[in-house]
């Protein structure tokens, strides 16, 4: 998400990240972040307007409570939450004032950023219905320790 932000020119800029992996330290470096030691130290500072939540799904619907309750705009990766009754609390954030975005990064990846420009360029004709299957084999090559991989993350808050 980083390298992606960076590469569209926007006016966005990321100021710290919150990461275990002991590996995050050179990435921070090298993209010129700090790395905040707990997502509390991060809400809790003052160049810090907004939270970008990459993290595992069944985290969300708290570290998004603790967002809104420290006045951060919110981007959290889909799925906002994993039941109805966890995704209720959005309005936490639009009480608040602040802004809840929830998305996926594929919008910026090439083939997606080509079929836009067409089809907003009028090359596709007039567009009825658009469906969009991703298959990849991406989850294959991931180490068994992974969140993804682990079905206790896969749980919602009870």
């Amino acid at each position: 998400m980083v390298s992606i932000l960076k590469s569209c020119g926007t006016e966005l800029e990321i100021v710290c990240a919150v990461e275990p992996n002991p590996a995050a330290g050179d990435f921070c470096a090298n993209n010129g972040l700090t790395l905040a030691a707990s997502y509390d130290a991060a809400l809790a500072r003052a160049d810090v307007d907004a939270v970008i939540l990459a993290t595992p799904h069944s985290l969300h619907p708290e570290q998004i409570d603790r967002g809104a309750a420290a006045r951060k705009h919110i981007f959290c990766e889909k799925p906002l939450a994993l039941t109805k009754a966890d995704a209720e609390w959005q309005w936490l954030c639009r009480e608040a004032g602040l802004v809840l975005g929830m998305g996926h990064e594929r919008r910026f990846e090439p083939p997606i950023v080509d079929i836009l420009q067409k089809a907003s360029g009028g090359h596709l004709g007039r567009i009825l219905q658009i469906e969009a299957n991703f298959s990849h084999d991406k989850f294959m090559t991931l180490n068994k320790s992974n969140w993804r991989l682990d079905p206790r993350r896969l749980q919602s808050r009870g």
